[in-house]
């Protein structure tokens, strides 16, 4: 089995909204410059699609794998997504004064629980705050936009004796990161695998493993879910894996692992409707077993991670149109190396858009990859062993000089120090948590 369901990536997020951002910002900045590829303006490291943290408080940020539009970015972020509209990257063009940050990180898995750190911003090094008890399988996370509500998948196929998962909704103590229990509803899927957020922070969108299908749940103000308003149906054997926003807020993007495609559609902002685009998909190689996807933070590009043949695809992207198309394949492991005991499971691409990295389970690596800026192409760096076991999720922090990544089989996150000019890492530190398999960091106003 390439993926393992129960005790087998962080949360969004992405630097720069993938194609959306243009001037920085300071936190909460609100510079309001102009991008080809998506709305206008950003804040910091991570900013918003629109400028919308314009004149408040210095505002959350976060940065995780596979998130999507969720969040607060202020880092580089996993898989794709909008990235947030409060963010927390250093002092730009905007006029509001920049407010220290708090750097939380908050790792998900099979342990039924969330754990919480408060983490380093220079050295990276992971001071425990807690954990939450969450059952079942609380094993991706999102934050909401506002850095206010934190998002969970139950990933089980019959919670609540509903026969599907679930999507757990928290409340994030803006002092402390502490985390309590609002509500939780069906994901209408067997076994979700993913979840995400919109720009608004109105949405959550949930990707269901088992299921094959996806869903759209509304969310109140005070991060409160409801059912869902929209549920499409991939089919038996699509293995749905992620769900990613793209930075306008405008198409959703459905990695299938089964299908080994990306599901591609119109997404109704107000509504929460989905529609399928056209093409409703973009295929790659047979078997490859697609699994998570990521935007660059600034060119019209996107990089797609093949669980099963252990590949990476380089995709063009059309903003105006919403869809993908593919440029290139290389493989994540070394030449001569055997993959048959190797599976991918998460990709990021750095803030400064110089550099795609991808995790190797069994050969137990992380991949580097540089780009090319003027066509997205990519070029093989090298590879860094993890440290430990079957590195499931992982992230950049905003700056794009930390990364940290989440051995499940090792119950560990590792601390790598990035080099930003020529994108390796070098191992710093390490923390014990059980089963981890996601992993993402948020930053607040430090109190």
């Amino acid at each position: 089995m390439k993926r393992s369901l129960a005790p087998s990536h962080v949360l969004v997020l992405l630097s720069c909204l993938p194609l959306g951002c243009s001037d920085a910002g300071g936190p909460g900045g609100n510079s309001a410059g102009s991008s080809p590829f998506g709305s206008a303006g950003s804040a910091a490291t991570g900013g918003s699609s629109a400028g919308s943290a314009a004149g408040g408080a210095a505002g959350s940020a976060a940065a995780g794998s596979g998130g999507g539009a969720g969040a607060p970015q202020g880092g580089s972020g996993g898989s794709g997504g909008a990235g947030g509209s409060n963010t927390g990257g250093a002092a730009g063009s905007g006029s509001v004064p920049v407010t220290p940050l708090v750097a939380y990180v908050y790792v998900g898995g099979y342990a039924n629980q969330i754990s919480f750190f408060t983490m380093d911003q220079q050295t990276g090094a992971l001071t425990a705050l807690g954990a939450l008890a969450v059952n079942p399988n609380p094993s991706f996370l999102a934050f909401a936009p506002s850095g206010q509500a934190l998002f969970a998948v139950n990933e089980a196929d019959n919670v609540d004796s509903t026969g599907s998962g679930a999507v757990s909704s928290f409340r994030i103590d803006q002092t402390s990161g502490a985390l309590t229990f609002i509500n939780r509803v069906s994901s209408q899927g067997a076994g979700p695998a993913h979840v995400s957020v919109d720009a608004s922070g109105r949405f959550v969108f949930v990707a269901n493993y088992n299921g094959g299908t996806v869903a759209v749940l509304p969310v109140a103000p005070n991060g409160t879910l409801a059912a869902a308003v929209d549920t499409e149906a991939h089919g038996g054997g699509a293995q749905a894996h992620q769900v990613v926003i793209n930075p306008t807020n405008q198409y959703l993007f459905v990695p299938n692992k089964g299908l080994s495609n990306i599901s591609q559609y119109r997404f109704d902002s107000t509504s929460g409707e989905l529609t399928a685009n056209t093409p409703p998909a973009v295929a790659l190689a047979g078997g490859a077993g697609t699994r998570h996807l990521a935007f660059h933070p600034t060119a019209p590009y996107a990089y797609a991670i093949n669980e099963l043949d252990d590949t990476m695809t380089a995709l063009a992207y059309d903003a105006q149109q919403g869809t993908l198309s593919t440029l290139q394949t290389l493989s994540t492991l070394p030449m001569g190396v055997n993959g048959m005991n190797n599976s991918t499971a998460e990709v990021v691409v750095a803030p400064s858009g110089n550099f795609v990295y991808g995790s190797n389970r069994g050969h137990d690596s992380i991949v580097i990859y540089s780009v090319n800026a003027q066509t997205g192409m990519l070029t093989l760096v090298g590879h860094q062993p993890t440290g430990g076991g079957t590195p499931r999720s992982f992230t950049l922090d905003r700056s794009g000089s930390l990364m940290l990544v989440a051995n499940q089989n090792a119950n560990e996150i590792v601390t790598f120090e990035v080099d930003t000019d020529t994108g390796l890492l070098s191992e710093r530190s390490s923390v014990s948590v059980p089963s981890p398999s996601f992993v993402g960091v948020l930053y607040l106003p430090e109190p």
